[in-house]
């Protein structure tokens, strides 16, 4: 019998948001990420803070903040498992997710929520982000198109189109930000090149939630792609085109820290092959498209078992990735990765002393 993972029943508490913050010993942190949404100028919330088993004083930072603001507890599970908890817990016609190393603009939600309110049709609202350093350094202002290669070969403005701004939905809305777009479009097409949402960003409606089964826990590293890619399915999103949240990058204990990368190509590889069966028809691409898309994924996976040192796998992805998307790069990390060890080290002794010898005759020239 499968185990339920998403919300409850009904309809929720009209107009409520109800925002899970995921947390695993981040008690130095996540008061950060629960200030910044008491801060909001929306003030119909509720806070689920789930406690994905920490061992040190969450639960003490938490608890002491008092209502709205909830601590729920399980043994570990993972960031998946964690936010299923919350979404377990949560009472709200509509559902955020706030990472608790992140934290919202004061107005993030007064802005959102009337976009959902107008458009009954959508199944979530998203926006641009901010990239900060641990310090709060804005490294880039408008860090979502960076984030996820999939906007390098799709853009906002041709999968999506502009309903309006925000000062239409919103008439108090901010000068600064008052003018920025409002895009609505079906997204579940173009997830197929690559995520293009970041959960941190997003509001969803809770009756869309109710459609699918929550994060899926065996997708590791993969989690938010797989987990939008089920929901847009299910309905359009608008994406608000402007940032309004920090989003902190560098941290040594984030799941996108280097090296992860073989979990993470390993779980786009399921989501991906599982595209045609969500879509169950309702959207079609060539297979030559989608036998390309399995190509690139099988060549970044081969390539990132290879440098973990599992020759044996990466021979075999990066093999079926030339089947299907002969590439040189591809090509040369399957001859690396066919290569004896021996010889590879050799040939690396080799190049290494070539090298040396090149600066050596550029020094005694620079001296003649």
């Amino acid at each position: 019998m499968s185990v339920h993972r998403g919300v409850g029943s009904g309809p929720g508490i009209p107009g409520l948001v109800s925002v899970v913050i995921a947390s695993y010993n981040r008690g130095y942190i996540v008061a950060k990420a629960i200030e910044s949404v008491l801060a909001q100028t929306y003030r119909n919330i509720e806070v689920l803070v789930a406690d994905d088993g920490s061992r040190d004083d969450t639960r003490t930072v938490v608890e002491a903040f008092g209502e709205p603001v909830r601590w729920v507890w399980q043994a570990n599970e993972g960031l998946a498992g964690a936010r299923n908890l919350g979404l377990r817990h949560a009472r709200g016609e509509f559902i955020a997710v706030l990472d608790s190393d992140d934290a919202w603009l004061p107005w993030k939600l007064e802005a959102q929520i009337p976009i959902m309110q107008r458009l009954p049709e959508l199944a979530l609202v998203g926006s641009d982000m901010t990239a900060v350093d641990a310090t709060g350094r804005v490294l880039e202002e408008r860090h979502l198109r960076t984030m996820y290669t999939a906007y390098q070969a799709l853009s906002a403005e041709s999968i999506m189109s502009e309903v309006g701004t925000l000062g239409q939905f919103w008439a108090a809305a901010p000068g600064e930000v008052a003018s920025a777009p409002v895009r609505v479009g079906d997204l579940f097409p173009h997830l197929l090149h690559g995520s293009l949402i970041q959960p941190s960003t997003v509001v969803i409606r809770r009756s869309v939630l109710q459609q699918i089964d929550g994060w899926d826990p065996a997708s590791i590293g993969g989690e938010d792609y797989d987990f939008f890619m089920r929901l847009s399915a299910h309905g359009p999103m608008a994406l608000l085109d402007v940032p309004t949240m920090l989003y902190r990058i560098g941290a040594s204990d984030q799941l996108t820290a280097p090296g992860k990368g073989v979990a993470f190509a390993r779980a786009a590889l399921r989501s991906v092959r599982g595209w045609k069966d969500i879509s169950r028809g309702r959207v079609t691409v060539p297979d030559a498209t989608f036998e390309r898309r399995v190509g690139d994924i099988l060549a970044w996976l081969g390539e990132e078992e290879l440098g973990a040192g599992d020759r044996a796998s990466a021979r075999a992805h990066l093999w079926q990735a030339m089947r299907r998307r002969p590439r040189r790069r591809t090509g040369l990390l399957l001859v690396t990765a066919v290569l004896p060890g021996a010889l590879l080290d050799l040939a690396r002794r080799v190049r290494k002393g070539l090298r040396r010898a090149i600066a050596g005759r550029g020094q005694v020239a620079a001296h003649a």
